[in-house]
């Protein structure tokens, strides 16, 4: 009888251990006065000259109807299925949208998505960040959203005129 306890207590024991856990979606903590004060406001939503650069250029020449926004979350352009029954993976799916951003979208006049641009620097050499590339690559390919990338340096008058060929009927 004794046995048949321990047997019966130990398959408890590595049950509850080893249980499917309940999935919750993060929830937002309350926010205590303090942190409020440890925020900083950015100076421009630009992160360097070559940025503020290209922009100049690509509004100087862009069609009266399209709109360029700088700095927007992938999770603003694509986002994870809704029909995704499975929470973790649904949330897996979003964690690799919500902290990331695209330098460029070009936007049509009732905010439709045409492409993506996205300058590249030295930055882009360092292997992490060349897989968020490959990642971005492929996720805008998977949802049919042309992506541009111009090197830092090159020619951004050229490189906005191309473009905007590209959408000029």
């Amino acid at each position: 009888m004794n046995e048949i306890m321990i047997i019966l207590v130990f398959c408890l024991l590595f049950w509850w251990t080893f249980r499917p856990k309940a999935f919750f979606a993060p929830q937002m903590k309350p926010v205590q006065e303090w942190e409020y004060t440890n925020y900083r406001s950015k100076t421009s939503v630009f992160t360097n000259r070559a940025e503020l650069q290209l922009f100049r250029c690509l509004l100087k020449q862009k069609p009266a109807e399209i709109l360029i926004c700088p700095k927007v979350r992938l999770e603003d352009i694509v986002g994870p299925d809704r029909a995704i029954k499975d929470k973790r993976k649904y949330w897996k799916l979003r964690g690799r949208v919500k902290s990331r951003h695209v330098d460029f979208t070009i936007c049509d006049e009732q905010g439709r998505y045409l492409c993506v641009v996205e300058l590249d620097g030295r930055s882009h050499d360092a292997p992490s960040v060349r897989e968020v590339d490959q990642f971005k690559n492929r996720l805008f390919q998977s949802i049919d959203l042309p992506i541009y990338r111009v090197q830092n340096g090159a020619d951004f008058t050229r490189f906005s005129q191309q473009l905007w060929r590209d959408f000029t009927p």
